[in-house]
């Protein structure tokens, strides 16, 4: 029984079966790497942005060498790739949608599914019935001459039944597969307290008792130094006493003559403050003591939240 195929399956059994003859930038891998390395492009500009500049030598680097093996027909290297783009949209997802509580914390994954099913999928079915028809050739079950000879020209070929069904199963198996990895990684970071941070506004729904309960749970989630906005790093945190941590705090691009702490220091307040009494050390009666530093570590100025500064 005939059934008539999609444009987009046409276009993919064509391009598998004139593989050599179908132009770079006319073929699904084409339009992958050009789609595929806009979308870097974009990416890496918003982390210069963000003097980001040694991530972005490396994730240059590494899509620009995976892009030029996913251009040079590399099963590989699409496999790869597409591991990258979940692994990319779920970590986001996780960070903006679990840990930050962001309400358009979804968009990481719809981007991710687009790019996957518009660009990647295409790509990976065209090399696998690539791969299918070769085999096929090798083994004496192809009419074509043209296919036995790998010249690809414009003839029929194979049955597209047994190539189309064999397409299926493998993508099935693939996308299984991704999608088990997936929900393996997110229940794991998931176990793991949700990614609280303390003093970031996020709760994991424990009462705790103690500042260096605190300060554990602090450092079993984050390695110093770590960033908490454009420019600032904090280098060390320690419990002061039961009830006190103490946060010292570096702002990279400043130096001290840069900043006038009478005016930044009760707006850093503010903002902290607003997160500090959404956390449990408010309950605790825990204070939080921040210390700010200039980019060679010369101090800029102090000051505590406690309590009764949430009433």
């Amino acid at each position: 029984m005939d059934t008539k195929k999609s444009p987009r399956d046409e276009a993919i059994k064509h391009e598998a079966e004139h593989y050599d003859e179908v132009p770079l930038w006319k073929s699904f891998r084409g339009y992958a790497v050009l789609g595929i390395g806009l979308l870097g492009g974009i990416m890496s500009v918003h982390q210069i942005y963000l003097q980001e500049y040694v991530y972005v030598v490396i994730f240059i680097s590494v899509l620009a060498m995976l892009l030029y093996f996913v251009a040079k027909g590399h099963l590989w290297s699409v496999f790869v790739l597409m591991l990258l783009i979940v692994f990319h949209s779920i970590s986001n997802w996780i960070y903006f949608g679990v840990i930050e509580q962001k309400s358009g914390a979804w968009m990481a994954l719809f981007f991710g599914f687009v790019i996957l099913s518009y660009f990647m999928m295409p790509v990976l079915r065209v090399e696998q019935k690539r791969r299918f028809l070769q085999k096929q050739a090798k083994e004496g079950r192809v009419i074509d001459t043209s296919v036995l000879n790998n010249n690809h020209e414009d003839k029929e070929s194979v049955k597209t039944g047994s190539v189309d069904s064999g397409h299926l199963n493998l993508s099935n198996v693939v996308i299984a597969v991704l999608l088990g990895a997936l929900l393996i990684v997110f229940v794991l970071i998931w176990q793991n307290d949700g990614g609280e941070r303390v003093g970031s506004g996020q709760s994991g729904g424990t009462t705790l008792v103690t500042a260096q309960e605190l300060v554990d749970i602090e450092l079993s989630h984050y390695r110093l130094p770590y960033k908490i906005d454009n420019g600032f790093y904090v280098f060390d945190v320690h419990a002061v006493s039961r009830s006190e941590i103490a946060y010292s705090i570096q702002a990279t691009n400043y130096a001290v003559s840069d900043i006038d702490w009478t005016e930044f220091g009760p707006v850093l307040k503010g903002v902290m403050t607003s997160d500090y009494c959404k956390t449990d050390a408010k309950d605790s009666d825990i204070i939080f003591t921040y210390k700010y530093f200039d980019k060679v570590k010369e101090h800029i100025g102090s000051y505590s939240i406690t309590p009764r500064d949430c009433f």
